[in-house]
């Protein structure tokens, strides 16, 4: 009993696969669109793979309108694609319609031999007159959508190419001089009709675009084509042809004055605005850079938006950054901040114009915070050296007598008791003396050194770090410098290179020739 239930279910697993892989009918109706009043126009049904032949046809009843089927015609087309075969019928037809508008056709039902039907999908179409311009062998027309529109409001330059036969092998215009294409041309391919229910050939381009300025913009142009002619191989040959394109005009209105601000610089939107810092924390003395970046249309014609920066914030401007959507614009500064603190970069507007709504709107970033911690400073400051760790702080217990800096001068010893007084030697006078003489010219051979030895010349460092390109190093020198500042010049040459310091190392500016700043600078010591 068991075997025999395991028969059974294995016969119908073979059914249901052997079922599965018969590939499923598909039925499509194709008609043209439109469909021209009272000319009969050709269509048909493809059925692809049927599971036997088609032997009749019931169409259902289309008010005003007529679908007939030629006595003969006909195709059938086999593809093989991975090791499966596909067969499609295409059953021809004749379609008249009367009535102009959209037309609904209810699913045409197919007999098959072996007894089952198939049904086409209902399908609405167009009843409309032919194009009345389609004579002779190729038109030419081109029109703006919408034909007048503000400033930067978007437009499309359409323009459409008919070929009875043949082709074209350039474009016979162009978008007008000062238009901005707000993307690339599109290019697409149909079929039209003319009056007659001919099939011609369309080709149809379209350039998104706008204009900034207010005028008239006119579009025309002759077209260029060919044919092949001839009855054979050896009797083949192109017929060229010329048509004129009828011209178009776009009538751009000038900007309402109404409502405009008066720092509206002709921008027109939508715009996105965003500022952000590198960085939100860091120490007096560092630079952060500034970034803001404004997305829209005409970002080329930005130009960098002015900054309301709080008080001891210095702004350095640097290059543009770069970004990956030609459609934005990154702007760049690096902030220095003078002083410890929370400091707040407020936030920036910019006027544009909205073509969509033809109001006057602003595109605002965010305020950003930076917090500022202490850090590096810019004057130099003298401190005693700390002791290691564990080791005992220095007696400053000395009398005040004693100068700052020099050694403790601590008690001596008593002598020793108990210990009694050796006679001098015969000969200690005259070590004595010549340990005086050593020592006299011990004294007179440093006093020498030390005065040929000149003292440390900080304008002399300030140099050398400029001329190594080390402007750290140069900050700190001429920072070490300022106690020896004593004339007007001076100070004066000390501030202006300062600041040139500064515009190199936070600012990216290459940094200007200081020569005549180190006149004043570099002797001092």
């Amino acid at each position: 009993m068991v075997i025999a239930w395991q028969r059974w279910a294995w016969a119908v697993t073979l059914v249901v696969l052997a079922l599965s892989a018969i590939p499923a009918a598909e039925v499509v109706l194709n008609l043209p669109d439109p469909l021209i009043p009272n000319v009969q126009m050709p269509g048909d049904i493809q059925v692809t793979d049927a599971p036997s032949t088609v032997v009749n046809i019931t169409f259902p009843s289309i008010p005003g309108m007529t679908i007939d089927v030629p006595d003969e015609g006909g195709s059938v087309q086999t593809t093989v694609v991975n090791g499966k075969a596909t067969t499609t019928r295409g059953i021809p037809l004749l379609v008249t319609a009367r009535v102009l508008g959209l037309n609904h056709i209810p699913p045409i039902t197919l007999h098959l031999k072996d007894g089952s039907i198939l049904q086409t999908q209902a399908l609405d179409v167009r009843v409309e007159h032919g194009n009345p311009n389609l004579a002779g062998e190729a038109y030419a027309e081109a029109a703006f959508q919408p034909p007048a529109i503000v400033p930067g409001e978007p437009a499309k330059l359409v323009y459409r190419i008919y070929l009875k036969r043949g082709n074209v092998e350039s474009v016979g215009i162009e978008p007008p001089a000062g238009a901005i294409l707000l993307g690339e041309r599109q290019v697409a391919r149909g079929r039209s009709y003319d009056k007659d229910g001919g099939q011609w050939a369309v080709i149809t381009l379209t350039w998104p675009l706008t204009i900034a300025t207010p005028g008239e913009y006119r579009v025309e142009g002759q077209q260029d084509f060919h044919i092949a002619v001839g009855d054979g191989f050896f009797d083949t040959r192109v017929q060229r042809g010329r048509v004129p394109v009828a011209p178009t005009v776009l009538l751009v209105k000038p900007l309402p004055t109404e409502g405009r601000p008066d720092d509206f610089t002709g921008l027109i939107g939508p715009l996105a605005f965003t500022a952000e810092l590198d960085r939100p924390h860091i120490s007096t003395g560092e630079g952060v850079e500034l970034r803001m970046t404004v997305a829209g249309r005409q970002v080329d014609l930005l130009k960098a938006p002015a900054l309301a920066l709080p008080a001891g914030v210095q702004a350095y401007p640097k290059d543009d950054g770069k970004s990956a959507d030609r459609n934005s614009r990154i702007f760049r500064w690096d902030l220095v901040p003078s002083a410890a603190g929370e400091v707040v970069i407020p936030a920036v507007s910019i006027p544009y114009f909205d073509p969509e709504t033809r109001i006057y709107r602003r595109a605002e970033s965010k305020a950003v915070t930076l917090t500022v911690v202490p850090g590096r400073t810019r004057e130099l400051t003298i401190t005693a050296p700390v002791p290691p760790p564990g080791t005992a702080p220095p007696d400053t217990s000395a009398s005040p007598a004693q100068p700052a800096g020099m050694p403790h001068q601590g008690r001596l010893a008593a002598p020793l008791r108990g210990i009694a007084k050796q006679p001098p030697s015969p000969h200690l006078p005259l070590l004595v003396g010549g340990a005086c003489l050593a020592a006299g010219g011990l004294l007179a051979g440093l006093r020498l050194l030390l005065l040929r030895r000149p003292a440390a010349n900080r304008g002399l460092a300030l140099t050398r770090a400029l001329a190594v390109g080390d402007l750290p190093a140069a900050s700190l020198a001429l920072a070490s410098l300022r106690p020896a500042l004593t004339t007007a010049s001076e100070q004066a040459a000390a501030k202006a290179l300062d600041e040139a310091i500064d515009r190199a190392r936070f600012g990216g500016q290459a940094l200007t020739d200081p020569t005549h700043w180190l006149r004043e600078l570099e002797n001092l010591r």
